[in-house]
């Protein structure tokens, strides 16, 4: 049996095995990973008893069934059959020995098998169904010293921006003539990077602003055929509301959407909420309010750090969370300040700093220049020219909107 058909196996004869014994399951994880679950859930029509989660902020009602906290007083609910909603594999053993003392009897640690079944069954993502399940198996079945996984990666498809933030991360009112990178050249950078590692945990396409790409619909099409990159996400500003054509591409092939609420100025959040809702697909906020703010990127000068000072705040600042690969126009940076920064001539381009998958080089070299990069725990040439730190790096309010200055 291959691995997809053991995850298609696996998920069936526990579905049949709730419908015949009348019993109802509940999903633990008021979360990207329980709407997976109740996703495949809905679709094979299993009754949903309701949600339980540790987070008492996401109590009360979620995707219309009850959200409540896992506790003894309802001994009736034991008889559910609790299906782990965890898209983090280090996390599962905690929250399984709690709900086990609690008194849950059956409980279902099936995160892998559900997303396939969701991304190839629920929603149609055109993938070599063999060679995406055998992706997702390493990533929630092996030890992570057995295969190579990349650090969260994101792809900024487009400097173009319908908004034009004071202080933008990615210098959009500093750009003066922003581009649109083409399909081909997008799809070839992503599948170079991804041929590095044995999986991809997740990619953000970016900008700038994501929409404003006009081939939206053949994006989303090539780069969810890529086996070895298991999610793919929007991160948009809530202005633009994909029109019905783009929407259906975003569903069908399991996209999810994350919406930087800058408040005022995101301007259809609510209509935009509404799309992805009516297509089923799954969205998440990051509210910028007026207790939030963001770090300033400038005044940007060379510190005459030492080596030493500089790694500290690279670890500080991404080395130490698994975080932060950007690739734009053909090229791997640790983070958007040495990809942007150098991109305008704002510090100088340092080679060592980024890989070029354009140079000629075998896949072996490109693959391990990947690594080494994607990996690397030593600062970047870049971070000397960063304010760092609690004294220099100014947090300020996000999403303010300035003037757009013809130049």
């Amino acid at each position: 049996m291959t691995k997809n058909q053991e995850y298609e196996q696996l998920v069936l004869t526990v579905i049949e095995d709730i419908k015949n014994n009348n019993k109802s399951a509940t999903i633990f994880g008021v979360s990207r990973g329980g709407w997976y679950i109740m996703k495949v859930l809905e679709y094979y029509k299993v009754p949903i008893k309701h949600f339980i989660d540790n987070d008492t902020k996401k109590h009360g009602s979620y995707m219309g069934y009850d959200a409540l906290l896992p506790t003894k007083s309802d001994s009736s609910k034991f008889d559910t059959v609790v299906f782990l909603g965890i898209l983090n594999r280090k996390n599962i053993p905690a929250i399984t020995k709690q709900l086990g003392e609690i008194g849950y009897k059956t409980i279902y640690s099936l995160m892998d098998a559900f997303l396939f079944v969701y991304f190839t069954k629920v929603v149609n993502r055109n993938v070599d169904k063999e060679a995406y399940a055998n992706a997702i198996s390493l990533l929630y079945n092996e030890e992570e010293d057995k295969y190579t996984a990349s650090p969260t990666l994101s792809y900024m498809i487009t400097e173009k921006c319908s908004l034009n933030c004071q202080d933008c991360g990615a210098f959009v009112p500093e750009t003066d003539n922003p581009e649109t990178y083409t399909i081909d050249s997008i799809i070839n950078d992503i599948k170079k990077y991804c041929s590095a590692f044995d999986v991809v945990h997740h990619i953000a396409l970016q900008g700038g602003e994501p929409f404003l790409h006009p081939q939206l619909e053949e994006l989303c099409q090539r780069v969810a055929e890529i086996p070895n990159l298991i999610f793919i996400d929007f991160v948009t500003n809530g202005t633009i509301v994909p029109v019905t054509r783009k929407l259906k591409e975003i569903s069908d092939n399991g996209y999810t959407v994350l919406v930087s609420d800058y408040g005022p100025a995101s301007t259809k959040i609510k209509k935009l909420s509404t799309a992805l809702d009516k297509h089923e697909i799954y969205y998440d906020y990051y509210r910028y309010d007026g207790n939030t703010e963001w770090s300033k990127q400038t005044p940007i000068y060379q510190r005459n750090r030492s080596p030493e000072k500089n790694t500290d705040f690279f670890q500080q600042c991404i080395s130490n969370k698994f975080l932060c690969v950007q690739i734009k126009n053909g090229e791997v940076h640790r983070c958007s300040f040495s990809n942007n920064a150098g991109d305008l001539g704002l510090i100088p381009r340092f080679e060592s700093d980024f890989v070029r998958l354009n140079n000629d080089m075998t896949e072996s070299e490109r693959s391990q220049k990947i690594q080494k990069l994607a990996l690397r725990k030593y600062a970047l040439n870049a971070c000397d020219y960063c304010p760092s730190g609690s004294t220099e790096r100014k947090m300020v309010p996000a999403g303010i909107q300035v003037p757009r200055v013809d130049k």
